[in-house]
Formats: C-alpha cells, sequence, structure tokens
C-alpha cells in the first residue's frame, strides 16, 4: 500500500509539472494576452463581443433569478428564445467564478486560457496511456492543445474553442472498451457531458467521434466485444445523457422541423479552402506577410486558420507507413473530417470548383449535420487524430531529443504570437449614467444588422437597457415581427433613403411601448446616414458627444399628440411602401 501510494504521489507530481510548463507555453502562445489579462481581450473577430454579452446574461439571470434560455434583453418587447444561441454555459459559469476577482474581461480571458493547458494534459495522459512515453505524451500535447484552429476560433468562440475535454473522452472511452473498466466509461460520459455543456455543436462532434471510435473498435478488436466492454459503454451513454439533459431539454422543446431559420447552412462559404491545410497562420512572426496575400483570398479560412504543420504531417505519413495496425484509425479518421470539412464541393485559393462535388454534399441536408452551419467546423476533430499519431511516431521512433526538437518546431509552426490584444470599444458616457439610473426602458441603436448588433449588445452589458434589435446565432422566424410592423424602424433596418411618413407618430408609439432611447453611433455609420435619420427627429437630440447622439422618443408624443392605448400591439400599421 505504501508502495502503490508513493507511486501514486509521484504520478501526480509529474502531471503537476507537465501542467505547469503546460501554462507557460501557454503564456509564450498567447503573449500578450496574460500582460493584459484584465483590460483587453483578443483582436480576431467581433463574435468576442457575443462571448462577452452570453457571459453577462448568464450572471444576470443567475442573480435575478431568470430563465437563462430566453432573454427580454434583445428583440424587445418580445425577447428571443436562447436555445439554439451560440452560447456555451460552462464557460460563461467558469466566467462568473472569476467575475468579482478579475471583472468581464480578466474572467473571459482567464477561461480561454486555461482551455489550452487542461487539454494539452489530457491528450498527454492519452497518449502516454497508449505508448508508455512520456516524452512523445507531452509532444502530442503540445500538438493538441495549440493548433491554429483552436487557437482562433477559441479567441471568439468558447462554444467552439472549449476543445479541452475531447482528449478526456479518448482517453477513458479508450479504457472503458480496451480495459473493461466500466468506471471510466462513467467518466467518459461525465467528459462528453462536458462537451454539451461547452457548446451543442462540440457535443454533436464529440458524439460523431465516439461513435466512429467505438464502431471500429468493435469490428476490429474482440476484446471491446466482452461483457464488461458493453457495459462500460451503455454507462457512459447513460451518464452522458443523464448529465446533458439540462442542456438538450431546452434545445429539444423549442425545436421544429418546420423551423428551418434555426439551421443556417453556410453551403456556398462555408467549407475549407484546401490550402488552408498547408498555410502557416496569418499571426505568425516570421510568415505573416508572405501568407497575409493568400488568407486574402480565402473565404471561411480568413479567421478559422486550420493549418495542420508539416512537422506534424510528416510524423503522421511516417507513423501511418510503420505502424498501420496502431495508426490506423487515427490516420483514417483524420482523412474523414478532412475530407467532411471540405464541404460540399471543392475550393482552393479561394476559387470554387462546383463541378467537383464531395461526399458531404450527401448528407450536408440531413439532422444533425445540418446543425454545424458550417462544415469547416470539423476541423475541431482533426488535431484530435493528429496529435495521436504525432505521439505514435516519436514513440516508435524512441529518441528523447527527437521529441523535444519536436516540440520547437511544432511550437514555431504554430506559432501565433504576438497574439493581437484589443481595449474594449470606448462607451458613450451616457451608457455609465444610463446603467446608475432607475427605471426599466428599451433602446434602439442604429446603424441596425446583424453585424453593428453585437457591438450594441457588448454595450448592453454596460447600460442594462433592453434592445429593440440584437443578434443570435439563430434567430426564429418571428424575431423581427415588431420592426418589421413600424414603419420607421422598418424604414431604419432597411436603410430607407426617401422622408418618413408621420415619423413623429412611430416615435410616440415607441415610447408608449417602452422603448425611450435611440441612440446613433456616430463612428459606426456615415456623415450621410447621420443627416438622414436625424431629419426624421421632430425634436433635437437630447445628449451628444464623440461618440453618440440621442434622442428621446417621447418627444414624436408632443410633435404628433398620439397617445396608443391597449391594444397596441394589435394596431401596429404595416410599412408604408417607401421607395429605398
Amino acid at each position: 500500500m505504501a508502495l502503490e501510494g508513493s507511486e501514486q504521489g509521484r504520478n501526480l507530481t509529474v502531471a503537476g509539472g507537465v501542467f505547469l510548463v503546460y501554462v507557460l507555453l501557454t503564456m509564450g502562445f498567447t503573449y500578450p494576452l496574460v500582460l493584459h489579462l484584465t483590460t483587453g481581450i483578443p483582436r480576431h473577430n467581433n463574435d468576442v463581443w457575443i462571448a462577452l454579452w452570453n457571459n453577462w446574461w448568464f450572471h444576470k439571470a443567475f442573480v435575478t433569478e431568470q430563465n437563462y434560455y430566453f432573454t427580454p434583453y434583445l428583440f424587445y418587447p418580445r425577447g428571443v428564445n436562447l436555445a439554439t444561441h451560440s452560447n456555451s454555459l460552462l464557460s460563461s459559469a467558469l466566467s462568473a467564478l472569476f467575475l468579482p476577482l478579475l471583472g468581464p474581461l480578466g474572467a473571459f480571458n482567464v477561461v480561454f486560457l486555461l482551455t489550452f493547458p487542461v487539454g494539452a494534459l489530457g491528450m498527454y495522459f492519452f497518449v502516454r496511456d497508449l505508448t508508455a512515453h512520456p516524452l512523445a505524451a507531452f509532444a502530442a500535447g503540445v500538438t493538441y492543445a495549440f493548433a491554429p484552429y483552436y487557437m482562433t476560433q477559441g479567441m471568439a468562440h468558447p462554444n467552439l474553442g472549449s476543445v479541452q475535454w475531447f482528449p478526456y473522452i479518448a482517453l477513458f472511452l479508450y479504457r472503458a472498451m480496451f480495459r473493461n473498466q466500466i468506471h471510466a466509461g462513467a467518466v467518459a460520459g461525465f467528459f462528453l457531458a462536458l462537451a454539451v455543456w461547452s457548446g451543442l455543436q462540440l457535443g454533436l462532434l464529440a458524439g460523431l467521434w465516439a461513435g466512429l471510435f467505438v464502431v471500429w473498435a468493435l469490428i476490429t478488436d474482440r476484446r471491446t466485444r466482452s461483457k464488461a466492454s458493453l457495459a462500460a459503454l451503455a454507462c457512459m451513454v447513460l451518464v452522458a445523457f443523464l448529465f446533458s439533459i439540462p442542456v438538450l431539454l431546452p434545445v429539444l422543446r423549442s425545436w421544429s422541423p418546420e423551423q428551418v431559420d434555426f439551421l443556417l447552412v453556410e453551403r456556398e462559404t462555408g467549407q475549407t479552402d484546401l490550402l488552408a491545410y498547408f498555410v502557416p497562420p496569418y499571426y505568425h512572426p516570421v510568415w505573416k506577410p508572405f501568407v497575409a496575400p493568400v488568407y486574402g483570398r480565402f473565404v471561411k479560412n480568413k479567421g478559422w486558420m486550420p493549418y495542420v504543420g508539416f512537422t506534424p504531417l510528416g510524423l503522421a505519413f511516417y507513423v501511418s507507413l510503420k505502424e498501420r495496425h496502431k495508426a490506423s484509425f487515427w490516420y483514417l479518421s483524420s482523412l474523414l473530417w478532412i475530407i467532411l470539412a471540405l464541404g460540399a464541393f471543392l475550393r482552393v485559393n479561394g476559387r470554387v470548383h462546383p463541378e467537383i462535388p464531395l461526399p458531404y454534399s450527401l448528407v450536408d441536408h440531413i439532422f444533425p449535420f445540418n446543425t454545424l452551419r458550417s462544415s469547416d467546423r470539423f476541423n475541431l476533430l482533426v488535431p484530435l487524430s493528429l496529435a495521436v499519431l504525432v505521439g505514435l511516431a516519436l514513440a516508435r521512433l524512441e529518441r528523447p531529443w527527437l521529441s523535444l526538437a519536436t516540440v520547437a518546431l511544432i511550437g514555431f509552426e504554430y506559432l501565433c504570437a504576438p497574439l493581437p490584444v484589443r481595449q474594449p470599444i470606448e462607451p458613450s458616457p451616457f451608457f455609465l449614467k444610463l446603467s446608475a439610473a432607475p427605471g426599466s426602458y428599451a433602446v434602439l441603436d442604429l446603424p441596425m444588422g446583424r453585424h453593428p448588433s453585437k457591438k450594441w449588445m457588448y454595450f448592453q452589458t454596460i447600460h442594462e437597457k433592453p434592445l429593440v434589435e440584437g443578434m443570435i446565432a439563430r434567430l426564429p422566424a418571428d424575431a423581427y415581427d415588431f420592426v418589421e410592423t413600424v414603419p420607421l424602424l422598418y424604414a431604419f433596418r432597411h436603410d430607407y433613403k426617401a422622408p418618413i411618413s408621420s415619423p413623429a407618430h412611430d416615435l410616440c408609439l415607441l415610447a408608449n411601448v417602452g422603448v425611450r432611447y435611440i441612440f446613433i453611433h456616430i463612428n459606426y455609420t456615415t456623415p450621410e446616414r447621420i443627416e438622414r435619420w436625424s431629419s426624421w427627429f421632430p425634436s433635437p437630440p437630447i445628449y451628444r458627444d464623440d461618440l453618440l447622439i440621442v434622442f428621446a422618443t417621447s418627444d414624436g408624443c408632443r410633435a404628433s399628440h398620439y397617445k396608443p392605448t391597449a391594444g397596441l400591439h394589435t394596431r401596429i400599421p404595416r410599412p408604408f411602401p417607401h421607395n429605398r
């Protein structure tokens, strides 16, 4: 017993040391983010504002005991269902733990940074289990965690970048099936549920991977067909299902096959460009000037960079030839994920080749594949296979110096430092006044639209007033019903050029519904629009600074003498047939 306890203590010490090294590597790979932990965020994609809003709404819903899956703070006065929104419940919950100490930016950054060492450690454990070679396992962890696709997704999409649980699913599913450990099946199910809690699409991809692994194991190895192995498998499914119910139930309740707006399939633009697998990341400190023109031709992969690296590719090719039996699942599965990521038809160097159909065209319209929205997201599974192949190759070569050299080479190939970091958008002082003022009322931000709304939602985390518009990943068909029935809002949304009939009437209507202010964000529109929109208001703005112009809707009531009464929503007129 003493010897066993001593061995466990050594293993924990080694694991702690490995984790610490991965933490140090994370600080290097993401430099200088750690220097701006509470004051900056990754400057990569505007979806980061949605991620910050998701964290804010999780905390607000929890503190005020509201239903997280429905928010009255977007698409006022109707509100909107968030069941199919691109949220990461687990990331938001973890961020809430760090919020009191680090603030919203620091909480987001810490959760983002933790995905790397946690995922790397999981891959280290898995490959060490497969090979009994710690250095090979360490190199596999680096290959997995710091893959450019994970880095670029994680900077803006916690619901896609939280891939740290995948290696743990692989580790415990492997133990469950090949070592007949029933408890390992339960642990695998728990980590599978964590993937679901991290993002619905992550859960789907993890389930697809696990299903493929199980089928492969059952076909190729007799050991996996034992009663204990099958019991462990059943235990995994049961545990995963039970722990996933709180996330899946709201989705199933809101799901309807007719609601195709929930499934925005990017068939024409969402595939991976074949060349992107071989082009170093845009943020590489050496290659950036050379690869920038290539990234300019990419569509989906301008932002999401699936570069596999020539060192991992060479090692994968080597072990696929030398260890066919051990490596077969990993190289065949990596090829499968790449083929699926290429989409319904081939795209190379920005050019589409519809005359070359690909296998994904057979399944892209079928549930659950159509819920992925973009075939490019199959790249989330590629580093899992690639990292194992790297570990198997280095274990076969049995040269410690080669493992260390591989870490250095892969680190150089995958390097995205200095990581682009930005300060948060500067808010108008008026927002700080709103946050301190009592009262429940809504505001409208101009310009309207899916992309501008991402920034307005970040501002909402400051002033905390409901928005007439907003942005969620999959809009219900009725989300814009209110906007489309108020002529003034309709004109704002569709950028009408012609004069608007009775704008004061509509402003008064908005005031009586509870929309108190209309904001024009000066830096995000044109002088021509500002002049045109301002002419639609009967009174001058009540506030103006270098960032914001604020109009009060109540001025419309004084100008039109219009006072709506009960039954307002049923009597809102249809939009006038203006010319745009």
